[in-house]
């Protein structure tokens, strides 16, 4: 099993992004992974079906990409991130 290292600041930054950039309703946090230390993905599912992630880093930066054709774009994105973090 893979650990989860969550900060408090991605947490609460990743659900305000999905509130202020998608809506305030109708999205679940379908599943959440932790690829890196710093870096987290919130894998987000709307009611219609629709789906994205949400890349947070410990700091609770965030930028977000469509999944609902594949998630090909998730690890580019966790890369760019995690370089923000100061990862790399």
């Amino acid at each position: 099993m893979t650990e989860l290292r969550i900060t408090p600041d991605q947490l609460t930054a990743a659900g305000s992004w999905v509130a202020r950039h998608w809506g305030e309703d109708g999205y679940v946090f379908e599943r959440i992974e932790s690829p890196t230390p710093a870096v987290s993905v919130f894998h987000v599912v709307a009611s219609d079906g629709s789906r994205f992630a949400v890349v947070a880093d410990k700091w609770g930066n965030c930028r977000d990409t469509d999944t609902t054709s594949g998630e090909e774009r998730i690890p580019p994105l966790v890369k760019e991130v995690s370089r923000h973090a100061g990862e790399e």
